[in-house]
């Protein structure tokens, strides 16, 4: 799977991250997650993701703004 599309899951809920990760990676594709912006910008800063899944209504975050963010 070294070839297959990185997916990063930014999503607060456990139940859904799972079911995303769970679902994506059966896909076939590498799936990291995380629950806030922090942990976003690590985990992009490391190992760049080729598509982010971003859950809107975080608890510290706003997911509106981590998007702009991943896009500048």
């Amino acid at each position: 799977m070294a070839d297959s599309a990185h997916i990063l899951v930014v999503e607060d809920d456990a139940f859904v991250q799972k079911a995303l990760r769970m679902y994506l990676e059966g896909e076939g594709y590498r799936i990291s997650t995380c629950d806030n912006g922090e942990d976003m910008h690590a985990i992009m800063a490391s190992d760049p993701a080729d598509l982010a899944i971003m859950d809107l209504k975080l608890p510290n975050d706003d997911g509106f703004e981590l998007t702009c963010q991943l896009r500048d």
